[in-house]
This record gives structure tokens, C-alpha cells and sequence, in this order.
């Protein structure tokens, strides 16, 4: 990754992007659906071949798709997706050879801040859920981010092995309702189970907690 700043004002108006994501993970993001995002962020982003410019008021940040013919396994592109639904962050997704994270770029100091997988907002945009799978290393990972102020993870929840968790919907800023899902592993697929049982996850006495049904 190859990241600059210059010097540049920056007024905060944004698109604000409010993913529906109800399923465990979401699709991946087509150079035209990243071509109606920059073109909705009253030029805050812009794309110049595999370089992605975005606007900060500490300066431009700039992050660069990797060259990947000569080391897939070293293959990573950014899409800009929008912004957060506070307007305080750019939100890229990353792809990976082998998976995809994703990332907030601060719209105030251009800091980057990496996330798990695709954000899946609260209602009043202070936190996001996300989570990431690589069907190939049954590498999963689920994190609540809270992102008023210095963006910080308050919960890290990894769960054994052939299990997933995806966001069935937030019930409110603090809780959500999740469906616990089993899935397999085969050399160039996965294959998920229907939701076998329902979670939340709840902010009890600043904590986060997992309730799970029997």
C-alpha cells in the first residue's frame, strides 16, 4: 500500500453509505458500483488507474492497488464504498487474494483504521459489526468497533471452528440480534447450513455479552 497527504481544505459534506447487511457476508464491490460512489462524494474521492484519492484535512490520502501477476498471494485492491453514516470516515473494502477486510479512512486526520470485514452500522452510526471468513484457512473473526472519537474495538468474538455468526439486525444502538450458522469447507467452495439458532450480542455494564438459545 502506498499512502500520501498534501495540504488541502476539506468542507465535511459526504455521501452517507448505510449498507443493508443482513446476510454473513457481503458482495463484493464492482468497479461500477465504486464509479456511483465517487461520483455521489462531491469529489471528496476519485480514482486515477490503481490509485484511490481521498480527502482529509490533514491531506490527501492516497491508496494503491497492488500489481498481481507476478504474487497473488500478495494481491490487495481498494473500492471506495461511500462514507460512515456520521460523515467522520471514508469506507473502503479491500480485497485479498484469499478474502477481503475492509477499512475507515479518517476524513479528519486520514488515519486508516482496518476492520475485520464490510461495517454493518448501528442505528445512530456510533458503532459497526463486522466480520471476516477465508473459506481456505477457516480463518473467521467477528468485531464491534466504536467510532465516536478515536475509532477503538470494545469486542473480538472467535468462534470454533465451522460456526458463524452473521447480523441478523441491530436491535439498538447496544444490542444485536444475530443468526448462528454451521458451514463446511471444501477446496474451492463452502457450503452454509440454514441458521441453526438465534444470539445477541448486548452491552451490559459497558461489556459486551453473547446470549445464545439453546
Amino acid at each position: 500500500m502506498r499512502v500520501k497527504r498534501t495540504a488541502i481544505a476539506l468542507a465535511l459534506s459526504c455521501f452517507a453509505l448505510q449498507p443493508a447487511t443482513a446476510g454473513c457476508f457481503e458482495g463484493f464491490i464492482s468497479p461500477e458500483i465504486e464509479a456511483a460512489a465517487i461520483a455521489t462524494s462531491d469529489g471528496k474521492a476519485r480514482r486515477t488507474g490503481r490509485d484511490l484519492h481521498l480527502q482529509a484535512e490533514s491531506g490527501d490520502v492516497i491508496v494503491s492497488n497492488t500489481e498481481c501477476e507476478d504474487d497473488a498471494a500478495h494481491c490487495i485492491s481498494y473500492a471506495f464504498a461511500g462514507s460512515s453514516p456520521n460523515g467522520d470516515y471514508h469506507v473502503l473494502q479491500v480485497q485479498l487474494y484469499e478474502g477481503r477486510n475492509a477499512a475507515l479512512v479518517g476524513r479528519r486526520d486520514g488515519a486508516l483504521t482496518w476492520l475485520a470485514g464490510f461495517p454493518d452500522w448501528s442505528p445512530d452510526g456510533d458503532r459497526l459489526y463486522s466480520a471476516f471468513f477465508d473459506s481456505h484457512f477457516a480463518d473467521i473473526a467477528f468485531e464491534i468497533w466504536n467510532v465516536t472519537g478515536e475509532p477503538h474495538r470494545e469486542y473480538l468474538l472467535e468462534p470454533e471452528d465451522r460456526i458463524t455468526y452473521c447480523v441478523a439486525r441491530w436491535l439498538g444502538p447496544e444490542e444485536i440480534l444475530l443468526k448462528k450458522t454451521l458451514w463446511t469447507s471444501h477446496e474451492f467452495s463452502v457450503d452454509f447450513i440454514e441458521s441453526v439458532s438465534e444470539a445477541r450480542l448486548t452491552m451490559l455494564d459497558g461489556e459486551w455479552s453473547l446470549y445464545e438459545r439453546d
